[in-house]
């Protein structure tokens, strides 16, 4: 095996123009890094005497993790989370709930026309009446048939309250 051989003398100019380079470029590399950077500190000299500012300022760093809310349009965190259900897909409950709501908005909107002017209360109430004489002629268009017939004993496996 060879010996390893001694490093030849490298002249001082051209130490200094390697530090000189290498220094140079490790700064450069701090600088892209950022991560943990420290800016240098200001040269101490005449000059910096008449400024009155800190010898060291630290930078702020770039925040390595931002949130998925920050990334997002305004109407985009606005949106509702919820399915929005068809009328097919809705218990009888929430069908009541929605029946009552639009009934409630359009009871609103009405009171608002006769506030405004632009119903008299008198319109209001041939509306309404006409509106019960229509419904209680379609409840007699359709007849007893319209509800299947209630079970007045135990006819089928489950016990009624009118068996017991």
């Amino acid at each position: 095996m060879a010996l390893p051989q001694p490093l030849p003398e490298l002249s001082p100019d051209f130490r200094h123009t390697w530090t000189l380079a290498h220094s140079e470029c490790r700064y450069k590399l701090d600088m892209l890094s950022n991560a943990h950077f420290t800016p240098r500190p200001p040269l101490a000299g005449s000059s910096a005497e008449g400024l009155k500012v800190p010898s060291l300022k630290m930078e702020e760093t770039i925040p390595l993790m931002v949130s998925d809310a920050t990334l997002q349009a305004p109407e985009e965190r606005r949106a509702p989370r919820r399915h929005v259900k068809d009328q097919a897909e809705l218990t009888p409950d929430e069908k009541a709930a929605v029946r009552r709501t639009r009934k409630a908005a359009r009871t609103k909107r009405l009171q608002d026309k006769v506030e405004r002017g632009e119903m008299s209360l008198a319109d209001r109430r041939a509306r309404d009446a006409k509106l019960q004489e229509k419904n209680k002629a379609a409840k007699q268009e359709k007849g007893p048939l319209a509800r299947p017939p209630r079970p007045t004993c135990c006819s089928n496996l489950r016990k009624l309250p009118l068996c017991r």
